[in-house]
């Protein structure tokens, strides 16, 4: 049986995942502006930046969940800045969470996504609080209490895609 090229495409874009990640506290302190997956150093971006390297998120987007800079794209660059300590006042995060949703909802509206898998802190959720009504995929989130855990469970995630 011969399938059409669009047939081929849609099947393809069902197979694309994608990972919601939150900025990390460690980060190059290098003042220029870096990728995002250059300037977060931490735990969820090691794993990630290990499986890239091995070509095992080849179908997976990236996107992270900065609390100054809201939804970025891994390639995008950002100047250094000190992380936020403690919660981000409710008015932030209300303006915040609508700025980000808008970006999610543009970004979810093909739905070329078959799973979303969210590992973000919990300053950070209450950021793009919603997103998942802008979706059809499966939604995805980090179980565990604490950083290790949580990075498992991502591990585990990817290789059981790979």
């Amino acid at each position: 049986m011969v399938r059409k090229g669009r047939q081929i495409e849609e099947e393809e874009r069902a197979l694309k995942r994608l990972v919601i990640v939150s900025s990390s506290r460690r980060r190059l302190a290098n003042h220029e502006p870096l990728p995002t997956l250059e300037r977060y150093q931490g735990v969820y971006f090691r794993v990630l930046k290990k499986y890239i390297r091995e070509n095992r998120l080849k179908d997976t987007d990236i996107i992270v969940i900065s609390e100054r800079f809201g939804v970025l794209k891994p390639t995008q660059k950002v100047p250094y800045y000190p992380p936020f300590e403690g919660a981000l006042p409710q008015k932030e995060v209300e303006r915040n969470r609508e700025t980000n949703l808008s970006k999610l909802r543009k970004l979810l509206s093909n739905d070329k996504y078959s799973e979303i898998f969210v590992v973000c802190g919990r300053n950070f959720y209450p950021l793009i609080q919603g997103f998942e009504k802008f979706t059809n995929a499966k939604v995805i989130y980090a179980q565990g209490r604490g950083l290790g855990p949580k990075a498992q469970h991502l591990r585990n995630w990817i290789l059981n895609a790979s």
